[in-house]
């Protein structure tokens, strides 16, 4: 099993156009070619012995992205026969299947790792609501042809409605050693309200945070911290062409205290990760605030709030983690 290993690193540079992904150690050393295409290589998700990615589509053709799965020695590449137009959300059933979502209300579907045997999922959810096997958010219509957003539980008991939470948009992040959750509700002025809720308990509570959005949270492996890229009040007093969101990383405790910002410059919000004992996390950021820096990937120790760029030897812009 890969999980007996130390912790590694799959990723794509941001000259994804030369298709290459590559493995690395997570220090940067002994990085190596496991898989290349003739497109962008996106979104790689590392599970056991089992790495997804996926290739661009193409916009003029209208065709969408095609998706792998591949061993982390770059042996067996194989592609997926996932249904058009499908998003890949999670490694589901101990890392045996695949979940995808539409990203439109409509049913979940499952893959097995050979790419071959579909089963739709009883979730129906949105790419932007996180599945949990033992609940999950499903969007119904009342009869007022209102949207209606339910947890529902797989032991069958009662769905709880989130009431007005999720009516226009947002997130929903499940802790993954609890029935906790952080949810991220957007609404008709794409401003963010942050919540922390329990399944259990089916209690909600709104967080008053430095922040005025965030996106892309991650629960710490051990389930103390959060970790998410969030946006800080933009400056009303700056010109117009300086007012936009700083993107940075941010880190509070799993109560929503403790709220503290780790990078400095600009984070890019598609990837973000943990290292296995909870005392890192990886982002990518760039170098500095000039308009030519590119991104590399950052560790950032949590504890002391120290960044250190991973010398990966090319810029990182999608990547994962080994777990």
């Amino acid at each position: 099993m890969e999980t007996s290993q130390p912790q590694r690193i799959v990723f794509a540079g941001t000259d994804a156009y030369e298709g290459k992904l590559y493995v690395s150690d997570l220090d940067g050393s002994n990085k190596r070619t496991i898989a290349q295409l003739d497109d962008a290589v996106l979104f790689p998700c590392w599970h056991q012995d089992s790495i997804y990615f996926c290739i661009a589509g193409d916009a003029d053709s209208d065709k969408s992205s095609t998706d792998y799965l591949v061993n982390p020695d770059g042996s067996r590449l194989r592609r997926l026969g996932v249904p058009e137009g499908m998003l890949f959300q999670q490694f589901i059933n101990d890392g045996q299947r695949l979940l995808f979502s539409s990203g439109d209300g409509e049913p979940m579907v499952s893959v097995d790792l050979e790419g071959e045997d579909l089963q739709y999922s009883p979730a129906i959810a949105f790419d932007s609501l996180a599945y949990d096997e033992s609940k999950w958010i499903v969007v119904r219509q009342d009869d007022e042809g209102e949207d209606v957003y339910e947890v529902h539980y797989a032991d069958g008991r009662e769905p709880w409605e989130l009431e007005d939470l999720l009516n226009v948009g947002g997130s929903v992040y499940w802790s993954g050693t609890s029935s906790a959750f952080f949810l991220v509700r957007e609404d008709d002025e794409f401003e963010h309200g942050l919540y922390l809720g329990d399944s259990e308990t089916q209690t909600v509570t709104e967080l008053d945070l430095p922040v005025c959005a965030a996106m892309n949270a991650r629960w710490s492996p051990d389930g103390t911290q959060i970790a998410m890229i969030g946006a800080l009040p933009i400056d009303e007093e700056s010109p117009d062409d300086e007012a936009v969101d700083p993107i940075s990383l941010f880190i509070m405790d799993a109560d929503g205290t403790n709220v503290r910002q780790l990078s400095q410059h600009e984070t890019y919000q598609d990837c973000i990760a943990w290292s296995l004992d909870s005392k890192h996390v990886f982002v990518s950021e760039d170098l500095d605030d000039s308009d030519e820096s590119m991104p590399y990937l950052h560790r950032y120790d949590v504890e002391s709030g120290e960044g250190t760029v991973v010398p990966t030897e090319t810029s990182v812009w999608h990547f994962a983690l080994s777990a």
